[in-house]
């Protein structure tokens, strides 16, 4: 059998060199944003709840 495990964000403030795109809202995330310091998911902090 399959095994599926839901794994929650740990979201941390980051300080980004250069723009990223946010995997929310796909605007981009210049200098500081949020990033998932398990799969390096990286959004807006205002796109971190949805």
């Amino acid at each position: 059998p399959t095994e599926s495990r839901v794994v929650r964000h740990s979201f941390r403030l980051y300080h980004f060199r250069r723009p990223h795109r946010c995997f929310v809202c796909k605007q981009l995330v210049y200098n500081q944003g949020s990033a998932c310091e398990v799969c390096r998911y990286i959004c807006h902090r205002k796109c971190e709840s949805q």
